[in-house]
């Protein structure tokens, strides 16, 4: 199984805010392929967006999923010592937000799953998503923690939304100068959701805002390159009119071992019974 990802710094910026970790790796812009490791180890991919109407975004970033990377995670982590991992994360964050005087209220926005035991383990706060994709259906396992999203619940249209001015406003978020702000973070099992898909995609809102979810559906089913995909992914978002950092990952999932084997005891099953009835007529 290979994972693909790419990075794009934002107009006019001088720096990119948007982290990625996968596995080993933390990125910091560009093109990225590895293979993953076999089933049986441990896996962390994520995304985090940093901030930018605040200070430092970036670094927030980086804290957030060098953490990560720093903790080690053992291989039979529990969703609870994960959370309890990613608020310590938002603890030092915050402290450090309040001791280097050019970080203060960093914050930064934190999606991504860890394999662990052969289970997929799910953490979210903010705007970062999460997607699997099953042809021909893209489904978000993130909730977006924004005031855009509180806004349509409410009944507004985009357009409503647009010219409230807040549409790019996130609610939930680590750091920001107080721990009330990752009161959203959620941890959850998601084994089931990623074993029934074909691919898993992470994005930062610079990637999601501006392509449509019908035209993501309908690129992924003609993806046969996936890192050409991937480049024409951020192109779309650019000529939408997208001048932030943009990060996208792509994970094509293969079936897990336990998965291959109750399909070929299903299958068993049908021919054993396709043999009956073709023995009794």
């Amino acid at each position: 199984m290979k994972i693909y990802c790419k990075m794009e710094i934002g107009r006019g910026k001088t720096a990119i805010e948007d982290r990625v970790l996968i596995g080993s790796t933390v990125l910091a812009g560009g093109s990225y392929q590895a293979e993953a490791p076999d089933s049986d180890s441990p896996l962390c991919i994520a995304v985090a967006d940093g901030v930018g109407g605040n200070s430092a975004g970036d670094v927030a970033a980086h804290i957030a999923v060098n953490s990560l990377l720093s903790f080690q995670l053992p291989e039979d982590i529990k969703a609870e010592e994960l959370l309890q991992i990613i608020r310590d994360t938002n603890m030092h964050i915050i402290e450090e937000s309040r001791r280097v005087s050019f970080l203060y209220n960093m914050a930064t926005t934190l999606s991504g799953l860890c394999r662990v035991d052969r289970k997929w383990l799910l953490f979210h706060v903010g705007n970062t998503r999460v997607y699997t994709w099953s042809s021909p259906y893209l489904s978000q396992l993130t909730t977006d923690h924004s005031k855009a999203r509180e806004l349509r619940l409410m009944g507004m249209s985009d357009e409503e939304i647009e010219r409230t001015g807040n549409a790019t406003a996130i609610t939930a978020c680590l750091g920001n100068g107080d721990m009330v702000f990752a009161e959203a973070l959620r941890v959850e099992d998601v084994t089931s959701e990623v074993a029934a898909a074909q691919m898993v995609l992470l994005t930062s809102d610079g990637v999601h805002e501006f392509i449509p979810r019908e035209i993501f559906e309908r690129s992924l089913q003609s993806a046969n390159d996936i890192d050409l995909y991937l480049s024409q992914a951020l192109s779309c978002a650019r000529q939408n009119g997208s001048s932030d950092d943009l990060s996208i990952i792509l994970v094509p999932v293969l079936l897990p071992l336990m998965q291959v084997e109750v399909l070929c005891i299903v299958f068993s099953n049908f021919l054993f019974i396709l043999f009956c009835r073709t023995i009794r007529i």
